[in-house]
């Protein structure tokens, strides 16, 4: 079985706090979620979940949406799983896409001192991690998209 194939692994803490903050406030989704091992490895879904995130960073109503809904970790799951299968571009893309609404999340929610750096835990990519990556977002690009459409 090779690492694409591989059994699905235990959710990251981020997912799972994420996961019972929406549930707690109320801002679950109201349906089930998709099987993960129906389509999780299939490049146009992957590319569809990055390309999502993308769309949402270039707008403040669309980046809440998207953070709402819980997609981050949804995203999260894209990028590891583009890297383990070598979609390269794809995985670039959603590294970047998830920095930007990362710090978007932490500048709204005003968590920055609950966690680590680009609003994740220990696992969190350091903004500029990626030396091919765009910048994460960080300063004027966050505020930018904090009020974009407002």
């Amino acid at each position: 079985m090779t690492d694409c194939q591989s059994a699905a692994s235990e959710p990251s803490p981020e997912s799972v706090r994420r996961s019972l903050r929406a549930l707690a406030e109320g801002s679950a989704p109201r349906g089930p979620s998709p099987d993960p091992a129906s389509a999780r490895h299939d490049p146009e879904r992957l590319r569809a979940v990055v390309e999502d995130a993308e769309r949402a960073v270039s707008c403040a109503a669309a980046a809440s949406a998207f953070l709402l809904d819980g997609r981050l970790a949804t995203l999260g799951d894209a990028v590891t799983t583009a890297e383990r299968c070598g979609h390269e571009q794809v995985a670039r893309r959603g590294r970047r896409a998830r920095a930007i609404l990362r710090d978007l999340d932490t500048a709204v929610s005003g968590r920055d001192s609950e966690i680590g750096p680009s609003g994740g835990g220990p696992e969190a990519e350091p903004s500029g991690g990626d030396p091919e990556a765009e910048p994460s977002g960080r300063g004027t690009d966050a505020v930018a998209i904090g009020t974009a459409r407002l």
